[in-house]
């Protein structure tokens, strides 16, 4: 899925580019063309979080200079409208026999400024507050 993008280079050699200014407890939101999408092994976004090297301020566009300063945090699908009532689902984690902090229905977000519903998944980056929870609070 994302492994190959804990390599910031890579993700530059595929084209990704940032479509968010920096979001404390996200970071830096990367995609490679449309980011929307529910397809389990292109979740679209990937979520970039920067190092005590680059401290960047909130609503601050991302710094090419930078590039250097950045680890993958988690990846993010998207899908259009407000969806967050109905998302789609996933992981299908409601069958898993796993407990889950933080479900993937309640990560569900719905971004009324930019008209999209969202889906974090901290992969890269524990999040004590659920693997699906929309911030992380161990990123700035």
């Amino acid at each position: 899925m994302s492994r190959p993008y804990r390599d910031f280079d890579t993700a530059r050699e595929d084209h990704y580019s940032a479509i968010s200014p920096y979001v404390p407890g996200m970071g830096f939101h990367f995609a490679d063309g449309s980011p929307f999408g529910t397809d389990l092994e292109d979740p679209g976004v990937l979520v970039y979080f920067t190092t005590g090297n680059y401290d960047p301020e909130p609503g601050e566009p991302h710094d090419q200079s930078h590039d250097d300063d950045l680890v993958l945090g988690g990846v993010e699908w998207l899908v259009p409208g407000d969806q967050a009532a109905n998302p789609p689902n996933i992981f299908a984690d409601e069958d898993s026999s796993r407990h889950l902090r933080t479900t993937e229905a309640e990560g569900w977000h719905f971004e009324s400024e930019r008209d999209f519903t969202g889906l974090h998944a901290w992969v890269h980056r524990g999040n004590p507050e659920g693997v699906f929870h929309p911030t992380n609070p161990t990123i700035d």
